[in-house]
């Protein structure tokens, strides 16, 4: 029941097909197990408290945790949005958002490598070329992901192959195929808003000259009113001329 209950918050979060699985299965099961018999004060409506936390918990352990699910459950009966919607606020909040959001994807791009754990950030084990860093003296972390995967837009990240194609790019990085995403520092030289659901930002590393960044505003369960999401080709829509 504890690993359900996190589960639920989880996989609803991300909403998609992963989702409508779980939630298919969770009321299934959960509700053909509640107590039916006896009167409202004893067992009738709980859950008994079986799993390993249970004898610590007690019936009202294990009823709050199934309601909870089911809870969840109820709330997103409809799935979740996952295209482009009109945001309901102001073309001023609007900007500030796509600024802040552009900030912390550089933020995750400027934190997304470690020293080597391996060689101790020297670049070399033994005389020779590091074997796990390739040399680099540093390597990627989970921030990669979240920079790659996590701000993309939800009709992004609910295709079948965005797990594939993220592997594909972080084996090319790894190996020095693909420029190292990793940002020294960086400011956001502007923000634009196309329209209401489409904008741009400018993002300058070092003074360099700026990548210019596309954006789409779209809704998922963990943002229902929308927010804004790294824009990709083909996938989001045609981009407003």
């Amino acid at each position: 029941m504890y690993y359900w209950h996190y589960a639920t918050h989880a996989l609803a979060s991300i909403g998609g097909p992963a989702w409508s699985a779980w939630r298919e299965k969770l009321v299934s099961v959960v509700t053909a197990h509640q107590r039916t018999e006896g009167e409202a004060c004893d067992y009738k409506g709980s859950w008994d408290p079986i799993d390993p936390w249970g004898p610590d918990g007690g019936r009202v352990y294990a009823t709050a945790i199934l309601t909870i699910c089911l809870a969840i459950a109820d709330q997103t009966a409809s799935p979740p949005v996952n295209g482009p919607v009109s945001p309901p606020v102001s073309p001023d909040s609007r900007l500030r958002t796509l600024k802040d959001r552009a900030g912390k994807w550089a933020r995750l791009l400027r934190g997304c490598t470690n020293p080597c754990d391996l060689c101790d950030g020297r670049g070399t084990l033994r005389a020779a070329k590091c074997p796990r860093c390739l040399g680099r003296t540093v390597i990627f972390n989970s921030n990669l992901r979240h920079a790659y995967m996590d701000m993309r837009s939800p009709a992004w990240r609910n295709r079948q192959e965005a797990r594939e194609e993220f592997e594909n790019y972080y084996r090319r990085v790894l190996h020095g195929q693909t420029p190292s995403p990793f940002l020294q520092d960086y400011v956001i030289r502007d923000a634009t808003l196309i329209d209401e659901t489409h904008g741009v930002a400018s993002i300058v590393d070092h003074g360099t000259t700026p990548t210019q960044t596309k954006w789409i505003w779209a809704s998922e369960q963990a943002f229902p009113k929308g927010t804004w999401y790294l824009y990709t080709e083909g996938v989001d829509g045609s981009w407003p001329q």
